[in-house]
């Protein structure tokens, strides 16, 4: 009886751990959610640049871009770089999240 009583203790404690972390995963992707939309609507608010922006800064206005599903068009106007220019950098930014959907997945189970 008392190993049953542990048992059922474990698992209640377990669940209670998943629940937790359930939430916290809640969280953690409303908050990346909320802050995707901050940035787009800050890209959205700067409108387009009087010059071409410096490299660094138009890679960071296209991750952003990227993330709020922004169209490549709207992220080239952002930064005054090309169509082409950024449609490669979105390229890019859909790789690396090909290659780490499959870690992620198996990092949730």
């Amino acid at each position: 009886a008392e190993r049953e009583q542990r048992e059922r203790q474990a698992a209640a404690h377990r669940e209670e751990q998943q629940r937790r972390e359930a939430q916290r995963e809640q969280r953690e992707r409303q908050a990346r959610a909320e802050q995707a939309e901050r940035e787009r609507a800050a890209l959205l608010a700067a409108g387009p640049p009087v010059e071409k922006l410096p490299e660094d800064q138009a890679r960071h206005v296209v991750h952003t871009a990227f993330t709020a599903g922004l169209p490549v068009r709207s992220a080239a106007e952002l930064t005054g770089w090309s169509v082409g220019w950024v449609s490669t950098r979105y390229q890019e930014h859909r790789e690396t999240a090909e290659q780490t959907a499959p870690v992620l997945e198996g990092a949730a189970q």
